[in-house]
């Protein structure tokens, strides 16, 4: 049994959602390997995931994340792709493309007139170097995105009122950034929806999950398990095989 999130923005075409690893309260998947799932129990997970897809989906791409504003661009150059990276582009039909997250937030994105689509991770660096915005702009650049075309799919994430950050974060993001008592806390999703909508994105055109990863036991979260936390996966692709 797989537990899946499905997105209500996108249309039939588009293959979209987040697989939380959720099995029962003592068992999950994990879709990418960390210290407490390796390589083998990653294999199963993915192949429970794959195998709702495989009449539609050809290949299955699974980023190699680093907090960083790299961006990639999907060719068929699978040399390319092995590239670490936190957002990845592409037009490519039968490709499913993969987030890994564990309280970061995953943003997928669907340009409904070039059928182009891009999938996003953005933890607190990634948004302080503005990756979602670059990525709508790589998308403008290679497709001639307009804006308003775009339709947009925000995961659950770490929820302001768990996530407690430093001090320094008021410099970093004055505008999301709230002292509570003694304590600092940072809104990384409500940071992301800025972001969107000065990159021109409507706001009628996005969807936003606002469960909280730390707090409800049916997502992986590092902040609240450590090094037994697992990951989750966000995907998205445009159905069809070559």
């Amino acid at each position: 049994m797989i537990d899946l999130l499905k997105p209500s923005i996108f249309p039939n075409n588009i293959i979209a959602g987040v697989a939380t690893g959720y099995f029962s309260n003592n068992e999950s998947f994990s879709y990418f390997e960390t210290s407490n799932f390796n390589a083998h129990s990653v294999e199963i997970g993915r192949e429970s995931l794959e195998s709702l897809f495989r009449d539609k989906i050809y290949r299955f791409h699974y980023q190699k994340q680093i907090h960083s504003d790299i961006i990639l661009i999907d060719k068929l150059q699978n040399d390319t792709l092995n590239s670490e990276s936190d957002a990845i582009i592409s037009d490519i039909p039968g490709v499913l493309y993969n987030v890994s997250i564990a309280d970061c937030q995953a943003i997928l994105i669907y340009d409904s007139v070039n059928q182009a689509i891009a999938a996003v991770h953005s933890g607190w660096k990634g948004t302080s170097l503005n990756i979602v915005t670059k990525t709508i702009e790589t998308m403008k650049n290679i497709y001639n995105t307009n804006t308003n075309d775009l339709l947009v799919y925000l995961s659950p994430s770490a929820n302001v009122k768990n996530y407690e950050v430093g001090i320094e974060f008021i410099d970093i993001f004055p505008e999301t950034t709230i002292k509570v008592e003694d304590k600092y806390y940072y809104d990384n999703k409500k940071e992301i929806i800025k972001q969107l909508l000065d990159s021109g994105v409507l706001k009628n055109n996005i969807e936003s999950n606002d469960d909280c990863t730390i707090s409800n036991n049916r997502y992986h979260s590092f902040r609240r398990d450590k090094n037994k936390s697992g990951r989750m996966s966000a995907f998205i692709g445009i159905s069809g095989l070559l």
